[in-house]
């Protein structure tokens, strides 16, 4: 089941209508990166186990050069 609160006409994304969308994207973009590059740094100094079931699959970081 949907609700549609509201709705607006559709228009290119500017500063004066959507400068809080923009921000938040902004602020998301840069919290994923930092999370990103802590995992990143992370990875080579940090025990991970994979049990063999699930080696087969793609993962988003290269755990798989780093498993025992």
């Amino acid at each position: 089941i949907l609700y549609l609160k509201s709705r607006s006409q559709p228009h290119r994304a500017n500063l004066k209508d959507d400068y809080q969308l923009i921000e938040d994207l902004a602020l998301q973009k840069k919290q994923d990166d930092a999370t990103d590059a802590w995992v990143r740094k992370k990875l080579a100094t940090t025990y991970i186990r994979l049990d063999a079931d699930y080696k087969k699959y793609k993962y988003r970081y290269p755990w798989l050069e780093f498993v025992n």
